[in-house]
């Protein structure tokens, strides 16, 4: 189901949405055929909904460059640990971000970004038997966005075709790679109401200036230098970090609650990032390192969900 991507060649970001409950193949051959290209786009985005993490490492079959059987080890390492809900990893120093959407279903209407692509495995027409509701399919498309359809049944392929087309995708065989696989361009017949995702991407890294070294301005230059911005950072000290704290060493754990609230799965998140970018540059044992610990149980209190108890 692979495209000619020639789209993403001298863009400075590409966003692909896969849905599916077995996307190892289709992963994998998009992140080696973007590392592969001369000019690919400065920042890969995909997004993947599945309904669990084997759905991204499982074994594939066939006859496969061994560069892209590789690609499964620095994946595994960081997909440990996952409860059901958004999770963003980071690889290839940051240049190619995975959104993993677990769950099911999981939630399309929570997602906020534009797709240039979209990929859906084993499609079905029953609004009740399937996790993705189509409307959701054009809120997160904009004018051009490809959609690849490969349905579940054959049976399924009209109704699915004549619903897409209501809601603005036309079909586009010369895309589809396969007979099995229906191509639809996003090509609405009316106008939109204007939003931010209607607004065309912002394609041109230019320069910037990053006032204050910590831990916020570092971030923000980092993330802005991995989009091929040049990046100036100002400080009143002279090495970075000089004045977050007076403490020789800082602590990082999470938020836990019950009811895994947003501000416990946001402190989820940021811990695994922060270790994630631990693990690669600094290192552990002198210049970090886990304790172990998840939180301090206050007077034999549970604070974290019954469904995380084994």
């Amino acid at each position: 189901m692979a495209l000619d991507h020639d789209r993403w060649r001298g863009r400075s970001d590409y966003r692909l949405l896969a849905i599916g409950s077995s996307l190892t193949e289709h992963f994998l051959s998009t992140w080696q055929a973007w590392r592969s290209d001369p000019q690919p786009s400065a920042r890969l985005h995909y997004v993947a909904m599945v309904p669990n993490v084997e759905a991204l490492v499982l074994p594939f079959g066939g006859s496969h460059p061994i560069e892209m059987t590789s690609l499964l080890e620095p994946l595994r390492d960081q997909l440990t640990g996952l409860l059901p809900g958004f999770h963003r990893l980071s690889l290839d120093d940051g240049r190619l971000l995975l959104t993993l959407c677990l769950g099911t279903p999981a939630r399309l209407d929570e997602l906020d970004f534009a797709a240039d692509e979209i990929v859906w495995m084993g499609a079905q027409s029953e609004p009740g038997a399937s996790p993705v509701r189509l409307k959701e399919l054009a809120r997160l498309s904009r004018q051009g966005t490809s959609l690849m359809v490969t349905p579940e049944t054959s049976s399924a392929s009209e109704p699915l075709r004549l619903a897409l087309q209501s809601l603005g995708f036309e079909l586009a065989p010369t895309l589809a790679s396969n007979q099995d696989t229906m191509a639809f361009q996003f090509a609405p017949r009316w106008a939109r109401t204007r939003s931010r995702r209607e607004l065309p991407p912002f394609e041109q890294a230019g320069r910037c200036v990053v006032i204050g070294a910590g831990l916020a301005g570092a971030s923000v230059a980092a993330s802005l230098a991995r989009r091929g911005w040049q990046v100036h950072v100002f400080d009143q000290a002279r090495e970075p970090a000089a004045g977050a704290s007076g403490l020789p060493a800082g602590l990082v754990v999470p938020h836990v609650s019950p009811d895994d609230s947003v501000l416990s799965r946001l402190s989820r998140a940021g811990v695994r990032l922060t270790l994630a970018q631990a693990r690669s540059l600094l290192q552990q044992g002198q210049e970090w390192d886990m304790t172990g610990v998840l939180e301090r149980a206050v007077d034999g209190k549970v604070d974290w969900p019954d469904s995380w108890l084994g």
